[in-house]
């Protein structure tokens, strides 16, 4: 039975933070976050006798895993700590709001026996699953092109003392809160590297915040794949296009659209070569975030420590894709295209 600590009780946590309360090899022992009542009030409805708003506290105490669910800047700090206290981790995306800080987080995580990992919902949903399997299966043919978007309409009140409206506390804007999981999830279906970027990022609709709200970038991948990723706080549309030599694979609001050979698999039959079929996978916080689903990512990092297998995201991979966005912000403001691997090395190296 492994004690589990989570350091940050809102935001994206408050979908999954009971996820811990109902995996059957995992307890949660202590709940910390900045706000007192959220604290209180998170211990209370979870039935957690330990909570703090000083995440030292749980660090110190003896819990197994730490959750580290918290804004992009306090990551490394608290991080550090967890690594120190010889915990094993997961961390919330982006794993930094900036790439020095995400250097010294990788060689933390290097430095330890323990699990360290990332959380990144996109691998909770199943349609993921089904097209990176479709694509292994040749249902397209050869892949040239991938299109990708997440957005959503992000208005918060201007004077909101919101983290997320922070240029300097997020990193960035719209793509290092959104585009990354795109950036993450293309190379991962793609079994491929993002190896060049160009991109423009422009704040065109939202005042109250202080990093992009649009960003438009074309991406080569390492396979010689070509790729446009748009994050955007202006609209809201989240979409996934695959296109091949024979045929197509399309993932908008929750339905599947396929056309291509014939194809079975994940409680899938396609068996119309050729002719688009569509499938309803929809996806909810509910859905996502329950024991029964077989891809869910705090339970299977649970039973990595378990098992002493691999993490389910590494935070290598945590890494290079927070390299990517970083990457894209340059290539932005320098009006050129970046070579991600050269961008990198520079920060591994020390160099700005």
């Amino acid at each position: 039975m492994l004690k589990v600590g989570l350091i940050g009780c809102g935001g994206m946590a408050s979908f999954y933070r009971k996820i811990y309360t109902e995996i059957p090899s995992a307890t949660l022992e202590f709940v910390v976050d900045v706000n007192e009542e959220t604290t209180k009030s998170v211990a209370e409805e979870l039935g957690v006798k330990n909570y703090s708003t000083d995440f030292n506290d749980c660090v110190n105490s003896d819990v197994d895993v730490i959750d580290i669910s918290t804004p992009n800047h306090l990551h490394k700090e608290q991080f550090a700590a967890a690594v120190k206290a010889g915990k094993h981790i997961i961390l919330q995306k982006p794993i930094s709001g900036s790439i020095e800080d995400a250097v010294e987080i990788l060689r933390l995580s290097q430095s330890t026996d323990k699990k360290c990992g990332v959380f990144m919902s996109r691998y909770c949903v199943k349609a993921y699953h089904v097209i990176k399997d479709m694509l292994k299966h040749g249902v397209i043919g050869n892949v040239s092109s991938v299109y990708a978007r997440t957005s959503y309409v992000y208005r918060p009140k201007p004077d909101a003392p919101l983290w997320r409206s922070s240029k300097e506390l997020t990193g960035g804007g719209s793509l290092i809160q959104l585009g990354v999981h795109d950036y993450d999830m293309l190379e991962w279906i793609l079994d491929a590297e993002i190896t060049h970027i160009s991109a423009f990022s422009e704040n065109l609709m939202s005042p109250h915040v202080g990093g992009d709200d649009t960003t438009h970038s074309i991406v080569k991948f390492s396979n010689g794949i070509l790729g446009t990723v748009e994050s955007s706080y202006c609209t809201k549309e989240a979409s996934l296009k695959i296109l091949g030599n024979k045929g197509s694979i399309s993932y908008v609001n929750g339905t599947l659209t396929v056309s291509g050979e014939s194809y079975e698999g994940f409680g899938i039959m396609y068996d119309t070569p050729k002719k688009a079929a569509t499938y309803s996978l929809p996806y909810s916080n509910e859905t996502l975030f329950n024991p029964d689903n077989p891809y869910e990512q705090h339970v299977a990092f649970i039973n990595s420590i378990l098992n002493d297998t691999p993490v389910p995201v590494p935070i290598s991979s945590g890494f290079n894709s927070l390299a990517v966005v970083k990457a894209a912000y340059e290539s932005a403001e320098k009006g050129q295209t970046i070579c991600v691997e050269e961008y990198k090395n520079r920060f591994l190296r020390g160099e700005s």
